[in-house]
């Protein structure tokens, strides 16, 4: 039993100094991540991962490439870069109605963890600048609006370790976007917020 309970201890400590090592100071992530927002936070599908769908009448594409890159500055404490690439398309069977929006957004983000054995529990803070273009064509009718926009997200996840440089995320949190136009007739402005549940896949690097 002795025997049983050091082989126990010595494998928790390895799997903690792995994770140590993982999220050492000056160890690189990149990763990727979907987001789903509940009680009406604005752009659940402009942060999904992508789907086509159509029916008889409309067809829809939604394709998003959301990359992010960090670097730890200290042990468990990363910081960098998310971006959003996204276009989404919605028109007629016909091509008499065509409605197309797409955004370029890129902002700072902040990522604590504390590693125990087989889990990582960590908090986040992240901020997301970007523009957005809305087109809108029916029949000879045409117009198009541009935003500026502002995401602000705040919750806490847990990462999975799936190998020795990965990690499976599962975040909620709260999530606060603000949209803004101005054209020549009057200013428009949109708020949502509401509670976010994010999943994606993280790597990490070790610098040589």
């Amino acid at each position: 039993m002795k025997k049983l309970c050091l082989l126990i201890t010595a494998i928790c400590l390895l799997s903690f100094s792995t994770a140590q090592a993982q999220l050492g100071k000056g160890t690189i992530m990149t990763g990727a991540a979907s987001t789903i927002s509940l009680g009406g936070a604005w752009g659940s599908e402009l942060m999904s991962l992508g789907f086509i769908s159509s029916n008889d009448d409309y067809k829809e594409t939604l394709l998003n490439i959301l990359p992010r890159g960090g670097y730890f500055v200290m042990d468990n404490l990363v910081v960098g870069l998310d971006v959003i690439l996204s276009l989404y398309t919605e028109k007629s069977s016909d091509a008499d109605y065509k409605w197309t929006q797409s955004m370029l957004g890129v902002g700072p983000f902040t990522r604590y963890y504390y590693p125990l054995p087989t889990i990582y529990p960590f908090g986040e803070f992240s901020m997301i600048f970007g523009s957005e273009l809305d087109k809108y064509k029916s029949g000879s009718y045409e117009d198009e609006d541009k935003w500026n926009v502002l995401m602000v997200e705040l919750g806490g996840g847990v990462a999975k370790p799936i190998g020795d440089r990965a990690t499976l995320d599962v975040m909620a949190g709260y999530s606060r976007v603000v949209r803004k136009y101005t054209d020549a007739v009057e200013d428009g402005k949109e708020t949502c917020s509401g509670l976010i549940i994010k999943a994606g896949f993280t790597i990490y690097f070790g610098l040589l």
